[in-house]
C-alpha cells in the first residue's frame, strides 16, 4: 500500500513538471541579422500577415495601451511601414473603362522574418505577456526578437 501512494505522488509530481515546463514554452528569435531602425524588441512573423485598414488600426491603439504606464523613462514604438494596396471595385453594371472604381479598402502586407513593431525601454516581460495575447489573435505566433543578450547583460534596464 504504501509503495501505491509513493508511484501514485511521484506520477502526480511528473505530471505536474511536465505541465509546468509545457507553459513556459515561447516562441522567441534571436537573430542578429535582422537590423534593428529604432529600439531594443522588436515584433516578426513566421508567415505573411494581411491587415484591413480598420485592424491595423485597432492593432496601434492595442500597441498604445500596452505601452501606456506609469514610468520614470520614455517608453517609445515605432510601427515600421510595410505594403499597402488598394482595394477598388466599380459599381453593378458599370462598363469597362471609366476609371478604377471605388475605394474599397486598404491592406497592408507584413512579410515574414522582418521586425513590424519595434519598442525602446519596454520590460521585456512586459512584451512577452502582450505577444501572448496577440498570438490568440494572429494565425501564427508572433516572435521576439532581442537586441541585447540578457543572460549575459542581467544589469540592463529593460529587465529590471
Amino acid at each position: 500500500m504504501c509503495n501505491s501512494v509513493y508511484s501514485i505522488m511521484a506520477k502526480h509530481l511528473k505530471m505536474k513538471m511536465k505541465f509546468f515546463y509545457q507553459k513556459k514554452k515561447q516562441y522567441n528569435f534571436n537573430n542578429l541579422s535582422v537590423p534593428f531602425h529604432f529600439g531594443d524588441l522588436a515584433f516578426m512573423t513566421t508567415t505573411y500577415l494581411i491587415f484591413n485598414l480598420k485592424r491595423s488600426l485597432r492593432f496601434t491603439l492595442f500597441i498604445k495601451r500596452m505601452i501606456k504606464r506609469r514610468f520614470r523613462g520614455v517608453r517609445k514604438f515605432w510601427i515600421l511601414p510595410g505594403d499597402y494596396f488598394r482595394v477598388s471595385f466599380k459599381t453593378k453594371g458599370a462598363r469597362m473603362g471609366k476609371g478604377k472604381g471605388k475605394s474599397a479598402n486598404i491592406l497592408r502586407r507584413i512579410s515574414p522574418y522582418l521586425h513590424f513593431v519595434e519598442f525602446k525601454n519596454v520590460r521585456l516581460g512586459r512584451v512577452l505577456f502582450f505577444k501572448n495575447i496577440l498570438n490568440s489573435r494572429f494565425p501564427r505566433p508572433l516572435l521576439i526578437n532581442i537586441k541585447f543578450n540578457f543572460f549575459l547583460y542581467p544589469g540592463r534596464t529593460l529587465i529590471k
